[in-house]
């Protein structure tokens, strides 16, 4: 009786979150270079599952809801380096997408925000 009470209390802390990468973003063979590295990060923070899901369009984590917390600003910097066109997904933004500077003033705000620092990039 205690093992399955223990086997259902595992599955219980398991969460997931979906972060959206719009398909458009995703390029060719991507994945093959993404899921060595979402691999890499998943075992640094306490054996994580993230998996690339790009028929989808989003990147699959699985976990306790603190080591999810915990890898959003790696995951993020992992999208920025592995997605360079793509917004920052509003599941890693701080507070779902108040505050951060970016996107704090709703929807478009933030790609503005990023197009603009592109080109300043570009100078």
């Amino acid at each position: 009786e205690l093992c399955e009470h223990h086997h259902r209390e595992d599955n219980m802390a398991d969460d997931e979150l979906y972060v959206t990468i719009e398909k458009a973003f995703w390029p060719r063979g991507i994945v093959r270079t993404l899921a060595p590295a979402l691999r890499e990060l998943g075992d640094k923070h306490g054996g994580l599952v993230l998996v690339a899901n790009q028929p989808k369009g989003h990147i699959m984590v699985k976990g306790p809801l603190d080591k999810i917390e915990e890898v959003k600003p790696a995951l993020q910097g992992l999208i920025e380096e592995h997605f360079p066109d793509a917004p920052t997904p509003e599941e890693l933004m701080p507070g779902g997408g108040g505050g951060g500077g970016v996107g704090g003033g709703g929807p478009g705000f933030g790609q503005q925000q990023q197009q603009q620092q592109q080109q300043q990039q570009q100078q």
